[in-house]
């Protein structure tokens, strides 16, 4: 609910808003400290990438608890995440094509022109 207050007298309104709900804080007052945090821990340098590889080995580990019913929705989710953002970029442009660089490695390897790097 918005208001104005009006003890202020002259031209210039003032909006009062009501006070954020206790778990509105907590919320934003967490989104601060991980933030500030996460900008510290970027400062040193093996800290970020050691605090990346943790994330990518719970995110896998959690996955792999997971059953396979779980899985299936998951991969459907991802589909048709993909399925939906495809289909945005062809309606923002219609040349728009998919770019796969596995392709060109395909096709050097087929042809026996691959470099060490490819294979």
């Amino acid at each position: 609910m918005k208001s104005v207050d009006q003890s202020v007298s002259g031209s210039s309104e003032i909006p009062v808003t009501d006070p954020l709900s206790r778990e509105e804080s907590k919320r934003l007052a967490k989104n601060i400290r991980s933030k500030s945090r996460y900008e510290k821990m970027k400062q040193i340098p093996g800290a970020y990438k050691a605090f990346l590889d943790r994330r990518r080995e719970n995110a896998a580990k959690r996955h792999e608890r997971l059953d396979d019913k779980t899985k299936a929705e998951h991969r459907l989710q991802h589909a048709r995440a993909t399925a939906e953002y495809e289909r945005r970029k062809k309606e923002k442009d219609p040349t728009y094509k998919k770019y796969d660089a596995r392709t060109g490695i395909r096709k050097r390897v087929r042809e026996g022109t691959a470099t060490e790097e490819d294979k």
